[in-house]
């Protein structure tokens, strides 16, 4: 896998290197299909039947969604490179927890 040049390595993968392709492809895959992305898929149909008919009003509210999630990509992506993927990992998962508690 040091020696490897170009394509080879994705085509041709040695098995630890297509364990870490499975791995990080199926994150990618699990992350959009039950991630927010799939949430604003469908969030003009929430936001109509939680009472905001106006289109003004749903463009404002998804332009303000967008900023709030571009500020925590920036925010998460400096925290990874200063504290590490596992305290983040445990710090969401307490997270996750209270919020379905």
């Amino acid at each position: 896998a040091e020696h490897a040049v170009g394509w080879n390595i994705i085509f041709f993968p040695t098995p630890a290197v297509r364990r870490m392709l499975m791995v990080g492809v199926g994150t990618a895959i699990a992350q959009q299909a039950v991630g927010i992305d799939a949430i604003q898929n469908y969030l003009i149909d929430v936001l109509e039947k939680a009472g905001i008919e106006s289109g003004r009003g749903q463009l404002w509210l998804l332009i303000l969604l967008g900023v709030i999630k571009l500020v925590f990509i920036v925010l998460g992506g400096k925290l990874f490179d200063r504290r590490g993927r596992k305290p983040l990992l445990l710090l969401s998962l307490g997270g996750m927890m209270v919020s379905l508690i």
